[in-house]
């Protein structure tokens, strides 16, 4: 069974991240609960990374920060060329890669269909 990806809800204010933190940096609230993402989101930047560490295969990796409704924000894969800011994806949580055989989940962004 594929995880779910990881978010959080501030219980005092409901500012919504995407890792677990301490305090809201909203409020300094300092209880979560778990919380759903939508299926899109607006891409803010992207860049490419050609020196990429041990366990990838490709040549080199397109990377993105992404901004959901609600003001949460990721960082992942950009799977498809043509991408720029302002562009609407649509998100993923989905393996990314193997690390001993295991898979590593993370966001990817595609296009949005």
């Amino acid at each position: 069974m594929q995880p779910a990806p990881p978010a959080y809800k501030c219980s005092n204010c409901g500012r919504t991240t995407t890792y677990a933190r301490l305090r809201c940096l909203n409020c300094r609230g300092e209880t979560f609960e778990a919380a759903a993402l939508p299926d899109t989101a607006t891409l803010l930047t992207l860049t490419e990374i050609h020196q990429l560490p041990v366990g990838f295969d490709e040549r080199f990796l397109r990377v993105g920060i992404v901004e959901f409704a609600g003001g949460a924000r990721a960082m992942g894969w950009v799977t498809f060329e043509g991408a720029e800011t302002g562009t609407q994806v649509e998100v993923r949580w989905e393996p990314i890669r193997d690390s001993d055989g295991e898979p590593v989940y993370g966001f990817a962004f595609y296009p949005e269909a």
